[in-house]
């Protein structure tokens, strides 16, 4: 059961990733290429810049017995999965 709680934390949430700003293809491709040398500070702006897709990613999903806080979490653990990769 959701709570007005966990919907305000989410558009809290929602909030705070979409402060961050999109990448461009060639930062995008940058920061890969920086991702696989290793570099935790790229892999970290990388993920973080991808949030908001997971985010619209899960909102997809809603309805279909899961809470969106369950969703997005899930969502966001296979980002790290895919950048990890």
């Amino acid at each position: 059961m959701r709570t007005h709680d966990d919907d305000s934390d989410i558009a809290e949430y929602r909030e705070d990733i979409c402060k961050t700003p999109l990448l461009s293809a060639d930062e995008e491709r940058t920061l890969a290429r920086k991702v696989r040398e290793g570099d935790l500070h790229a892999r970290k702006r990388f993920i973080n810049a991808n949030m908001r897709l997971a985010f619209s990613i899960a909102k997809g999903y809603c309805g279909r017995g899961l809470p969106l806080s369950d969703l997005v979490q899930e969502g966001i653990t296979g980002l790290i999965k895919a950048v990890d990769r």
